[in-house]
């Protein structure tokens, strides 16, 4: 792994300080691998029900919505140091809070401040990681090492709640934002006190802007269909008969799927096309929603699950890196996280308003059909940015 990067990135950016822009990226975004969790501890705790519970999934989401748009702004205008280390800070105030609020309203306002904190620094560490030659392989480990952070917080948080209770369970996530901020100390200073902040280094000169738009649209429509399902991947395993612990633990298994998933663009890069790696991502998500769907054992959930998260980071890579590839001043890479965090909220809220009478059934349905459409957003892009090439040659 640190082969790749010390011939990938740039000059003025060490492979130490790439890795630690990957640690940031990566503890930025645990909460969202863990939200099934945290969702039914909110929920067991202050009596959700399944749509309150997705409206507060929805609600995280849309506050990180809000942080990416302001992350997209900061990005070229403020240290980075600065940003990330403010962004940390209020996180893990406001995750703590959270372990002691009381009430549907509360916790959803406090959700949506952690999630426009959390995404802040994520936006500007994604933003950072786009300057190198390689985006395929950054990201891919990237993904990696947030899909071991998801497990091994996945694992511990029914732990934490069984041993030492509620409010240190959920109280223990502001651990990596702690860690987070001492990371943000050592990355370079950023848009104030360097020579060139612009937009990540393009490796392609035949670059289309409206390929890399398509890839914005269908990285949202594939978010979209996670998270349609995610935030209630604890219901479904309870809907299967398994206990809280059994859920925690297949959980924190099948993040796991997100390490291959990262891996293969890490060591492969664009070797066999972007799209058609996006392409298996989709046969894979949309397998595992018709599983997900029926009823399945503890091997079965765990398989699907794995399996989800696999399509999922394959997914998410090969559409960064697609975006990356066709952005020659970095605008749409800057909008990446908010695309994802828009997605993320806008999944939950589809399944809340989808949901008939605590049915699941509908939820997998959106997912399906929304995986398919991104999919479909870039292969339509890709061949009329061909079509089009074809003819300004010609003239």
């Amino acid at each position: 792994m640190t082969g790749h990067l010390n011939t990938e990135i740039p000059t003025t950016y060490p492979a130490f300080k790439v890795a630690l822009g990957v640690f940031i990226g990566s503890a930025a975004m645990v909460l969202m691998g863990v939200q099934p969790i945290l969702i039914g501890l909110f929920s067991d705790h202050l009596h959700l029900d399944l749509t309150q519970g997705g409206w507060v999934l929805a609600a995280e989401q849309f506050g990180g919505a809000a942080g990416a748009l302001l992350g997209y702004w900061i990005a070229t205008r403020m240290r980075w140091t600065y940003s990330i280390a403010g962004a940390c800070v209020l996180a893990a105030a406001v995750n703590i809070a959270t372990a002691y609020a009381g009430g549907f309203g509360v916790i959803a306002a406090a959700r949506f401040a952690s999630g426009l904190a959390t995404t802040v620094a994520y936006t500007v560490a994604v933003y950072f990681l786009g300057h190198t030659s390689k985006p395929d392989r950054v990201y891919g480990l990237l993904m990696i090492l947030t899909t071991l952070i998801f497990s091994a917080d996945a694992i511990a948080l029914p732990l934490l709640n069984e041993h030492y209770g509620y409010t240190v369970a959920v109280g223990s996530v502001a651990v990596w934002f702690a860690a987070a901020l001492v990371a943000a100390i050592m990355l370079p200073k950023g848009p104030i006190g360097t020579k060139s902040v612009e937009g990540p280094r393009i490796s392609n000169p035949d670059g289309r802007p409206s390929v890399a738009a398509a890839a914005l649209i269908g990285a949202f429509l594939m978010e979209l269909s996670v998270f349609a399902v995610w935030g209630f991947l604890e219901r479904v395993g309870r809907g299967d008969g398994l206990s809280d612990e059994q859920v925690g633990f297949a959980i924190g298994i099948g993040v796991l799927g997100g390490i291959p998933g990262g891996l293969a663009p890490a060591i492969i890069g664009a070797r066999f096309g972007r799209i058609s790696m996006i392409a298996l991502s989709a046969i894979m998500l949309v397998a595992s929603y018709v599983a997900l769907a029926s009823a399945l054992h503890m091997m079965g959930y765990v398989l699907w699950i794995t399996i989800l998260n696999v399509g999922w980071v394959l997914g998410l890579t090969y559409y960064m890196s697609l975006t990356v590839a066709h952005d020659p001043d970095g605008r749409y890479t800057r909008l990446m996280a908010f695309s994802q965090m828009l997605a993320a909220g806008v999944g939950p809220a589809c399944s809340a308003l989808a949901m008939n009478n605590d049915q699941l059934s509908p939820i997998f349905v959106i997912a399906s059909i929304s995986a398919t459409a991104g999919l479909v957003a870039v292969i339509s892009a890709d061949k009329m940015g061909a079509v089009g090439a074809r003819r300004a040659r010609r003239v």
